[in-house]
Protein backbone atom coordinates (compact mmCIF):
# COMPACT_ATOMS: atom_id res chain seq x y z
CA UNK A 1 0.00 0.00 0.00
CA UNK A 2 1.23 3.48 -0.83
CA UNK A 3 2.83 5.18 2.19
CA UNK A 4 0.83 8.32 1.45
CA UNK A 5 -2.42 6.41 1.75
CA UNK A 6 -1.28 4.81 4.99
CA UNK A 7 -0.37 8.18 6.47
CA UNK A 8 -3.68 9.60 5.35
CA UNK A 9 -5.55 6.72 6.98
CA UNK A 10 -3.58 7.11 10.21
CA UNK A 11 -4.20 10.83 10.42
CA UNK A 12 -7.84 10.38 9.53
CA UNK A 13 -8.19 7.78 12.27
CA UNK A 14 -6.44 10.03 14.76
CA UNK A 15 -8.67 12.93 13.76
CA UNK A 16 -11.73 10.73 14.21
CA UNK A 17 -10.57 9.53 17.63
CA UNK A 18 -9.78 13.10 18.67
CA UNK A 19 -13.19 14.27 17.49
CA UNK A 20 -14.85 11.48 19.47
CA UNK A 21 -12.82 12.36 22.56
CA UNK A 22 -13.68 16.03 22.04
CA UNK A 23 -17.37 15.21 21.74
CA UNK A 24 -17.28 13.10 24.89
CA UNK A 25 -15.39 15.82 26.75
CA UNK A 26 -17.76 18.52 25.48
CA UNK A 27 -20.74 16.40 26.48
CA UNK A 28 -19.32 15.83 29.94
CA UNK A 29 -18.55 19.53 30.27
CA UNK A 30 -22.11 20.35 29.21
CA UNK A 31 -23.51 17.87 31.72
CA UNK A 32 -21.23 19.26 34.41
CA UNK A 33 -22.25 22.82 33.62
CA UNK A 34 -25.90 21.81 33.58
CA UNK A 35 -25.49 20.04 36.92
CA UNK A 36 -23.71 23.05 38.39
CA UNK A 37 -26.47 25.31 37.11
CA UNK A 38 -29.06 22.98 38.64
CA UNK A 39 -27.24 22.94 41.97
CA UNK A 40 -26.89 26.72 41.94
CA UNK A 41 -30.58 27.11 41.17
CA UNK A 42 -31.49 24.60 43.86
CA UNK A 43 -29.25 26.37 46.37
CA UNK A 44 -30.81 29.71 45.42
CA UNK A 45 -34.31 28.31 45.82
CA UNK A 46 -33.41 26.75 49.17
CA UNK A 47 -32.04 30.07 50.41
CA UNK A 48 -35.16 31.81 49.17
CA UNK A 49 -37.32 29.25 51.01
CA UNK A 50 -35.33 29.78 54.21
CA UNK A 51 -35.57 33.56 53.84
CA UNK A 52 -39.33 33.39 53.26
CA UNK A 53 -39.79 31.19 56.33
CA UNK A 54 -37.69 33.62 58.37
CA UNK A 55 -39.84 36.50 57.13
CA UNK A 56 -43.05 34.59 57.94
CA UNK A 57 -41.91 34.08 61.54
CA UNK A 58 -41.22 37.81 61.86
CA UNK A 59 -44.71 38.50 60.54
CA UNK A 60 -46.19 36.02 63.01
CA UNK A 61 -44.32 37.59 65.93
CA UNK A 62 -45.36 41.10 64.84
CA UNK A 63 -48.98 39.96 64.61
CA UNK A 64 -48.84 38.64 68.17
CA UNK A 65 -46.88 41.52 69.68
CA UNK A 66 -48.95 44.30 68.10
CA UNK A 67 -52.21 42.83 69.39
CA UNK A 68 -53.93 45.34 71.65
CA UNK A 69 -55.40 43.39 74.54
CA UNK A 70 -59.01 44.30 75.25
CA UNK A 71 -59.36 46.03 78.60
CA UNK A 72 -62.97 45.87 79.76
CA UNK A 73 -65.46 43.81 77.80
CA UNK A 74 -68.40 45.87 76.61
CA UNK A 75 -70.95 46.70 78.04
CA UNK A 76 -69.70 45.57 81.49
CA UNK A 77 -69.00 49.16 82.49
CA UNK A 78 -72.76 49.71 82.31
CA UNK A 79 -73.37 46.53 84.31
CA UNK A 80 -70.97 47.90 86.94
CA UNK A 81 -73.17 50.99 87.17
CA UNK A 82 -76.21 48.74 87.62
CA UNK A 83 -74.55 47.02 90.60
CA UNK A 84 -73.58 50.35 92.15
CA UNK A 85 -77.10 51.68 91.67
CA UNK A 86 -78.60 48.58 93.28
CA UNK A 87 -76.30 48.81 96.32
CA UNK A 88 -77.00 52.52 96.63
CA UNK A 89 -80.76 52.12 96.35
CA UNK A 90 -80.84 49.22 98.80
CA UNK A 91 -78.62 50.35 101.70
CA UNK A 92 -80.04 47.69 104.01
CA UNK A 93 -78.59 45.01 101.74
CA UNK A 94 -74.88 45.09 102.48
CA UNK A 95 -74.14 42.59 99.73
CA UNK A 96 -75.62 41.09 96.61
CA UNK A 97 -75.11 37.74 94.89
CA UNK A 98 -75.72 37.60 91.14
CA UNK A 99 -76.31 34.37 89.26
CA UNK A 100 -75.20 34.49 85.63
CA UNK A 101 -76.91 31.82 83.52
CA UNK A 102 -75.74 31.31 79.90
CA UNK A 103 -78.28 31.64 77.10
CA UNK A 104 -76.41 31.53 73.80
CA UNK A 105 -73.17 32.42 72.05
CA UNK A 106 -73.45 33.96 68.61
CA UNK A 107 -70.60 34.85 66.27
CA UNK A 108 -70.38 36.09 62.71
CA UNK A 109 -69.78 33.40 60.09
CA UNK A 110 -70.29 33.84 56.36
CA UNK A 111 -71.65 37.33 57.00
CA UNK A 112 -74.37 36.26 59.41
CA UNK A 113 -74.75 35.44 63.10
CA UNK A 114 -74.66 31.75 63.98
CA UNK A 115 -75.07 30.07 67.34
CA UNK A 116 -71.89 28.38 68.54
CA UNK A 117 -72.05 25.48 70.96
CA UNK A 118 -68.63 23.82 70.73
CA UNK A 119 -65.06 25.04 70.87
CA UNK A 120 -64.19 23.50 67.51
CA UNK A 121 -66.99 25.48 65.83
CA UNK A 122 -65.51 28.73 67.08
CA UNK A 123 -61.98 27.62 66.13
CA UNK A 124 -63.17 26.84 62.58
CA UNK A 125 -64.85 30.24 62.29
CA UNK A 126 -61.74 32.07 63.47
CA UNK A 127 -59.52 30.05 61.11
CA UNK A 128 -61.79 31.02 58.21
CA UNK A 129 -61.77 34.68 59.32
CA UNK A 130 -57.97 34.80 58.90
CA UNK A 131 -58.44 35.70 55.23
CA UNK A 132 -61.12 38.31 55.98
CA UNK A 133 -61.66 41.08 58.51
CA UNK A 134 -65.18 40.05 59.54
CA UNK A 135 -65.31 38.80 63.10
CA UNK A 136 -67.71 39.57 65.92
CA UNK A 137 -70.28 38.11 68.25
CA UNK A 138 -72.31 38.28 71.43
CA UNK A 139 -72.66 36.23 74.59
CA UNK A 140 -76.17 36.43 75.97
CA UNK A 141 -77.06 35.45 79.55
CA UNK A 142 -79.67 35.85 82.28
CA UNK A 143 -78.92 37.68 85.51
CA UNK A 144 -80.72 37.00 88.76
CA UNK A 145 -81.77 39.19 90.41
CA UNK A 146 -82.56 41.09 87.22
CA UNK A 147 -80.61 44.26 87.84
CA UNK A 148 -78.71 44.52 84.53
CA UNK A 149 -80.17 46.61 81.74
CA UNK A 150 -77.93 44.74 79.29
CA UNK A 151 -77.67 40.99 79.70
CA UNK A 152 -74.95 40.34 77.15
CA UNK A 153 -71.25 40.76 76.42
CA UNK A 154 -70.00 41.95 73.05
CA UNK A 155 -67.31 39.56 71.80
CA UNK A 156 -66.16 41.46 68.73
CA UNK A 157 -63.04 43.07 70.20
CA UNK A 158 -61.99 39.91 72.05
CA UNK A 159 -62.49 37.69 69.00
CA UNK A 160 -60.61 40.17 66.83
CA UNK A 161 -57.76 40.01 69.34
CA UNK A 162 -57.69 36.21 69.31
CA UNK A 163 -58.00 36.20 65.53
CA UNK A 164 -54.57 37.85 65.39
CA UNK A 165 -53.07 34.73 66.96
CA UNK A 166 -54.70 32.56 64.31
CA UNK A 167 -53.25 34.85 61.63
CA UNK A 168 -49.83 34.29 63.21
CA UNK A 169 -50.47 30.55 63.20
CA UNK A 170 -51.39 30.72 59.52
CA UNK A 171 -48.05 32.40 58.74
CA UNK A 172 -46.23 29.55 60.49
CA UNK A 173 -48.28 26.80 58.81
CA UNK A 174 -47.39 28.15 55.36
CA UNK A 175 -43.74 27.32 56.08
CA UNK A 176 -44.30 24.35 58.35
CA UNK A 177 -41.73 21.98 56.83
CA UNK A 178 -38.86 24.46 57.07
CA UNK A 179 -39.76 25.61 60.58
CA UNK A 180 -40.07 22.03 61.80
CA UNK A 181 -36.52 21.39 60.61
CA UNK A 182 -35.39 23.76 63.38
CA UNK A 183 -38.08 23.08 66.00
CA UNK A 184 -40.28 20.11 65.25
CA UNK A 185 -42.84 20.83 67.98
CA UNK A 186 -43.21 24.61 67.97
CA UNK A 187 -46.17 24.83 65.57
CA UNK A 188 -48.05 22.09 67.43
CA UNK A 189 -47.32 23.71 70.81
CA UNK A 190 -48.48 27.07 69.48
CA UNK A 191 -51.76 25.59 68.27
CA UNK A 192 -52.36 23.78 71.58
CA UNK A 193 -52.15 27.03 73.56
CA UNK A 194 -54.21 28.87 70.96
CA UNK A 195 -56.99 26.28 71.10
CA UNK A 196 -56.86 26.30 74.90
CA UNK A 197 -57.74 30.00 74.78
CA UNK A 198 -60.86 29.15 72.80
CA UNK A 199 -61.71 26.22 75.05
CA UNK A 200 -61.40 28.42 78.15
CA UNK A 201 -63.52 31.10 76.50
CA UNK A 202 -66.22 28.60 75.58
CA UNK A 203 -66.11 26.96 79.01
CA UNK A 204 -66.59 30.35 80.68
CA UNK A 205 -69.61 31.06 78.51
CA UNK A 206 -71.15 27.63 78.98
CA UNK A 207 -71.42 27.41 82.75
CA UNK A 208 -73.27 29.27 85.45
CA UNK A 209 -71.38 31.88 87.47
CA UNK A 210 -72.17 33.37 90.87
CA UNK A 211 -70.71 36.81 91.48
CA UNK A 212 -70.76 38.42 94.91
CA UNK A 213 -70.53 42.13 95.65
CA UNK A 214 -70.81 44.15 98.80
CA UNK A 215 -70.99 47.78 99.84
CA UNK A 216 -67.23 47.84 100.49
CA UNK A 217 -66.45 47.11 96.83
CA UNK A 218 -65.08 50.08 94.96
CA UNK A 219 -66.12 50.81 91.40
CA UNK A 220 -62.91 49.23 90.08
CA UNK A 221 -63.46 46.12 92.23
CA UNK A 222 -66.92 45.62 90.82
CA UNK A 223 -65.73 46.07 87.25
CA UNK A 224 -62.88 43.58 87.78
CA UNK A 225 -65.24 40.98 89.26
CA UNK A 226 -67.56 41.35 86.29
CA UNK A 227 -64.75 41.26 83.73
CA UNK A 228 -63.05 38.20 85.23
CA UNK A 229 -66.14 36.48 86.60
CA UNK A 230 -68.48 36.08 83.64
CA UNK A 231 -65.61 35.23 81.27
CA UNK A 232 -62.37 34.03 82.84
CA UNK A 233 -60.27 36.80 81.33
CA UNK A 234 -57.52 36.26 83.89
CA UNK A 235 -56.78 32.74 82.63
CA UNK A 236 -57.18 33.80 79.01
CA UNK A 237 -54.55 36.49 79.60
CA UNK A 238 -52.23 33.92 81.16
CA UNK A 239 -52.53 31.74 78.05
CA UNK A 240 -51.89 34.74 75.80
CA UNK A 241 -48.77 35.52 77.80
CA UNK A 242 -47.57 31.97 77.14
CA UNK A 243 -47.89 32.63 73.40
CA UNK A 244 -45.89 35.83 73.77
CA UNK A 245 -43.25 34.02 75.81
CA UNK A 246 -43.04 31.35 73.10
CA UNK A 247 -42.26 34.13 70.63
CA UNK A 248 -39.22 35.21 72.65
CA UNK A 249 -38.03 31.78 73.76
CA UNK A 250 -38.57 29.73 70.62
CA UNK A 251 -39.82 31.62 67.57
CA UNK A 252 -37.09 34.26 67.66
CA UNK A 253 -34.24 31.69 67.85
CA UNK A 254 -35.76 29.72 64.95
CA UNK A 255 -36.10 32.90 62.90
CA UNK A 256 -32.48 33.83 63.52
CA UNK A 257 -31.26 30.35 62.60
CA UNK A 258 -33.23 30.33 59.34
CA UNK A 259 -31.96 33.80 58.47
CA UNK A 260 -28.35 32.73 59.06
CA UNK A 261 -28.85 29.62 56.94
CA UNK A 262 -30.27 31.75 54.13
CA UNK A 263 -27.10 33.89 54.14
CA UNK A 264 -24.69 30.97 53.93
Amino acid sequence: MDITIIITIVFSTLAFVISIISLVYTSQQAKSSKEQARLLKEDSENKKTLANASKAIIQAIDEIKKTAKVGILSPLDLSRDDVLTYLHDNPKEVDISLTITPVKIQVIADGKFVTVKQSQDLIDILMESVKTSAVGGNFNFYVFPHIFKNEHIELGDLLYEIRAYYIAYDFLKEHEEVIRSCDNAIIDDFKVILDQIIEMLMLSMSKEHILKFDSKDRSTDILKKLNEGIIDMKLIRMLEDLLRKMCDDRLVPVQKKLFEMALQ
